[in-house]
This record gives structure tokens, C-alpha cells and sequence, in this order.
């Protein structure tokens, strides 16, 4: 009998143990660089959209101030004056266009109005 039988075995335990964890260091090692591309590329994007919605709230408050200076009394009366055809039914609000309501007896009681422009 051999005694050096069991010394001349290939130490498969031993390499098997090295060999898983060496596999497991490379795995989180990749999943590290994984979830740094992740936040990278995250980042990037939630920078162009900051920059996108930047851009969207400048040009609203462009349109906003374009609006209120088209809707004005004093340009829709320009406008008018250019362009009969604008507004052609648009009536000026007058003092005589004017009827004020005001419940002075205090009452439940209902009062007639009516409207003599029709």
C-alpha cells in the first residue's frame, strides 16, 4: 500500500472554496460598476429634463405676458380700429352698459330687470 496516496490528490475543496469566492467578488464588483452607470446615466437625463423644464417655464411665461398684453382693453380697442372685422359685435362697457344691483331694503323680495339693447 501506498502511503503517500492521499498527499498526491488534487485539493478540490480547497480550489472549489477559492474559486466561489472569487466569482462572488467579480459579481459584486460588476454589479458595483452596474449601478454606477445607473446613476450616471440617471443623472444625465434628470439634468436634461431640469434644463427642458426650464426652458418650458421661460417660454410659459413669455406666452403668459404675450397673452395678458393681447387680452388687454387697450390692444383689443387697437385691434379692433385695424381690423373691422375683429370683434364686430364687441361693445364697449360704459357707464350706461352698466346696471348695479344693490338690496338695499334687505328683503327676500324679487325685482324685475330687463335689458332694452336686445
Amino acid at each position: 500500500m501506498n502511503r503517500r496516496r492521499g498527499a498526491n490528490v488534487i485539493p478540490v475543496l480547497t480550489i472549489t472554496s477559492w474559486v466561489l469566492i472569487s466569482a462572488f467578488a467579480c459579481g459584486a464588483g460588476l454589479y458595483y460598476v452596474y449601478c454606477k452607470n445607473q446613476l450616471h446615466s440617471s443623472g444625465s437625463q434628470i439634468k436634461a429634463l431640469e434644463v427642458e423644464l426650464a426652458d418650458l417655464r421661460n417660454k410659459d411665461e413669455v406666452v403668459r405676458a404675450r397673452i395678458a398684453s393681447l387680452s388687454s382693453p387697450n390692444a383689443l380697442r387697437k385691434r379692433r380700429d385695424q381690423d373691422r372685422t375683429f370683434l364686430a359685435k364687441y361693445t364697449e362697457i360704459t357707464r350706461d352698459h352698466l346696471e348695479v344691483m344693490t338690496d338695499r331694503a334687505g328683503g327676500e323680495e324679487l325685482r324685475p330687470v330687463s335689458n332694452d339693447q336686445r
